[in-house]
């Protein structure tokens, strides 16, 4: 059997125990304690806004062609573009050009003062809406577009021009003897044919 006294001194030592030592930690309770803990949270916290706010996505801006314009099929059409990023060499940013109806047509990286540049000849007949991606080395990307035309080449205006080179060839005298075909020369591939030529008997 205890006595009164001897409780009261081992009542004393329990509380002293658990009241006595380390700092409580604010995350244990789910309370804000005003304990070195949360200060280090909140400082982490700021740490990391700042990191997120400095991470910014790359600027893209497509100078040239401009929005509607036509081009013919086979033609070369080139995209200028200029690219940077706050952390990233612009030399250093990945680059992917596409077309919605061809899918990438380029992925050559810009120069170290952010020119980009895309030269290209096969893209078919329709409208192409033509995007430039650039993406940083955080994930961080941004794109800009243009839309232009590819219209098929004109036939007829081929056949003007093939017209054209006849009638020019026409007005040559291919056999140096003062007559050409449209003067009526019917073979000016032969010195010995022309108008008013000599009739010679067949043997």
């Amino acid at each position: 059997m205890h006595t009164p006294t001897r409780t009261s001194l081992l009542l004393t030592l329990v509380l002293t125990a658990a009241c006595g030592g380390d700092v409580k930690n604010g995350a244990d309770t789910g309370f804000d304690l005003g304990s070195p803990f949360d200060a280090d949270a909140d400082a982490d916290a700021d740490a990391d806004a700042d990191a997120d706010a400095d991470n910014a996505a790359p600027s893209v801006n497509i100078s040239s062609p401009s929005d509607g314009e036509v081009y013919s099929t086979g033609e070369d059409v080139t995209f200028f573009a200029t690219v940077s990023d706050d952390n990233d060499s612009p030399s250093l940013l990945q680059l992917e050009w596409s077309s919605d109806r061809q899918g990438e047509v380029g992925d050559e990286p810009a120069d170290g003062g952010g020119g980009a540049v895309l030269e290209i000849a096969t893209l078919e007949a329709g409208t192409h809406t033509v995007t430039l991606t650039a993406v940083d080395s955080d994930g961080e990307q941004s794109s800009d577009s243009v839309v232009i035309r590819l219209e098929e080449a004109d036939a007829d205006a081929d056949a003007d021009a093939d017209a054209d080179a006849d009638a020019d060839a026409d007005l040559d005298d291919w056999d140096e003897y003062g007559w050409t075909v449209e003067a009526g020369d019917c073979n000016d591939d032969d010195d010995w044919t022309f108008p008013l030529a000599t009739e010679w008997c067949d043997g």
